[in-house]
């Protein structure tokens, strides 16, 4: 991730994706991946840069991402 505070900006690469579904593979990590979410959220930025989608505000990125990511997490073996 890349914070520029001067801007209140976050580039996440690809820890947030909007408007689209994540690309979750057998061997991805779920847990690191929110855990790197959660700093971004600590941050509290105005705007993400996602690695996949538009621009966007933290509250899109946590229910496209966060709500997504954790809600698979729960169906997982």
């Amino acid at each position: 991730m890349v914070w520029l505070p001067e801007r209140d900006v976050v580039f996440t690469g690809d820890i947030v994706y909007t408007e689209r579904l994540l690309a979750v593979l057998p061997v991805s990590r779920t847990r690191p991946w929110l855990e790197a979410f959660g700093v971004a959220e600590a941050i509290n930025p105005r705007w993400l840069i996602p690695g996949h989608g538009r621009p966007t505000d933290l509250a899109t990125a946590r229910r496209h991402t966060r709500d997504y990511m954790q809600a698979l997490r729960a169906h997982m073996k």
